[in-house]
């Protein structure tokens, strides 16, 4: 008998082991990620065309800067 419960209590961690293994992470999740990075990126690349766009601007014909006042 002392067998019998030897086989049964490892059969029982090792269904325990199994189950406590966690499911890997749903496809759709990096999907979204990816679609979010793709939105910080267009973001950050429209930020930086309307920053060229400002000092295109700013900027003098033969490619000077002014301060304030014309200095």
């Amino acid at each position: 008998m002392p067998r019998s419960w030897f086989l049964a209590a490892a059969a029982a961690v090792f269904a325990a082991a199994v189950l406590a293994i966690p499911a890997p992470a749903p496809v759709r999740a990096a999907d979204e990620k990816d679609k979010e990075k793709g939105k910080k990126k267009r973001d950050v690349e429209a930020a930086v065309e309307k920053g060229l766009e400002f000092l295109k601007k700013q900027q003098q014909q033969d490619g000077h800067f002014e301060a304030q006042g014309g200095q």
